[in-house]
């Protein structure tokens, strides 16, 4: 929201110092931006005692978070994820074992909902990529866990159009991605160039034990110890003359000859060949510190205990896609468990709405999720 909205937003809240504030930049293009400083000055004078920045990247994306965290309610081990705001949307297909397997994140000019042949392009390159990594035929099976203020509105046309069984509408599927600011990780990174040098491994664990001291004092500001973090530590070698460098992942630097082995063996990867007598020189280091930090344990919301009929807020007209047609208009707070809503229909609830078009249904789960099923399939 905008910074300047914040005050009375805390006020609303009443939450009383000091708290923690979690901060995410959607778009950190836009000319109206704030700085972290900005950030820093607001959260101070409003009684937070400390900040976490969210980074914008796919190890500490807080859509993919949510989106896992909801998964893992339904016990699923591959999901397909559709996170679609009014001029950004964040495309993924995650597995319990590999993690994210294919991810894409792309900001739009004009509202998503005019955008949406360019989201379904998008989606249809992710599905490819991830069928590849997963060695599947398809992911047809799979269900879009689709949330967002804009998602759930287009989520079954999305489906639709990528040749997708169901549709996952999370419980407050419009602020989720706050809600999965929660859930995410802290991920730290540091790099730091060096003098080229050739390879000498009293130097190059040098180099990394000065990287690591400003991780683990990263770390510590967060709260936490640095034997809560799981480290890894690469490399940036390149072979004496080229220009590009390779990452070599060291996990072991006790032997300079197994080192010298892995980077000889990535670099015949890249290039087919290398001469024998090539030397290699050290550029940079990185670490990469990663902390699975508690997750809290959201309540499941609980479901009316009424009729279908007690859960009509009003009949109005609506597109569905580009057809005037008639359907029922219901509030998601009020519809029991059982029921079967079948569309066209519209799911008001706060922040946004679900589309049900026509060939579609849509029941609650026991978790209180929003399951949409395309019909005749």
């Amino acid at each position: 929201m905008p910074i300047d909205a914040w005050p009375a937003w805390l006020e609303a809240l009443q939450i009383k110092p000091p708290y923690q504030l979690y901060y995410r930049s959607t778009n950190p293009r836009v000319k109206d931006a704030y700085s972290p400083e900005d950030i820093v000055r607001l959260a101070e004078s409003h009684g937070a005692h400390s900040i976490r920045f969210i980074a914008d990247d796919v190890a500490t994306n807080p859509a993919l978070a949510a989106a896992w965290y909801t998964a893992e309610h339904h016990r699923l081990n591959v999901i397909v994820v559709a996170e679609i705001g009014a001029r950004h949307a964040t495309l993924a297909v995650h597995d319990a074992r590999r993690g994210t397997v294919a991810f894409r994140q792309k900001d739009f000019e004009a509202e998503s909902c005019s955008v949406l042949p360019e989201v379904v392009g998008y989606l249809e390159e992710v599905l490819v990529e991830a069928a590849s990594a997963l060695e599947l035929d398809d992911l047809h099976d799979v269900p879009l866990i689709c949330f967002g203020g804009v998602g759930p509105v287009v989520g079954a046309r999305l489906a639709e159009e990528c040749h997708l069984k169901s549709v996952l509408i999370p419980h407050h599927a419009g602020i989720l991605s706050t809600i999965g600011m929660l859930m995410s990780n802290i991920v730290i990174r540091d790099r730091e160039e060096i003098e080229p040098a050739p390879l000498n491994l009293r130097e190059l664990r040098q180099a990394f034990a000065h990287l690591m001291d400003r991780v683990g004092n990263a770390i510590t500001m967060e709260g936490y110890d640095l034997d809560n973090a799981v480290c890894e530590r690469v490399a940036e070698v390149a072979c004496v003359g080229d220009r590009e460098s390779i990452d070599i992942v060291c996990d072991n630097l006790a032997d300079e000859l197994h080192l010298l082995t892995d980077i000889r063996n990535r670099r015949l990867e890249r290039v087919g060949s290398i001469e024998t007598s090539a030397s290699f020189e050290v550029r940079a280091v990185r670490v990469r510190a990663t902390v699975e930090t508690l997750k809290p344990e959201l309540p499941f919301p609980k479901a009316a205990n009424s009729s279908l009929e007690d859960a009509v807020m009003k009949v109005e007209d609506f597109r569905d896609p580009d057809t005037l047609q008639r359907g029922q208009v219901y509030h998601r707070e009020k519809l029991p468990m059982d029921a079967e809503v079948k569309g066209p229909a519209l799911l008001q609830e706060r922040y946004t709405m679900s589309v049900i078009p026509f060939g579609w249904s849509a029941r609650l789960s026991a978790v209180g999720d929003l399951r949409l099923l395309r019909q005749n399939w």
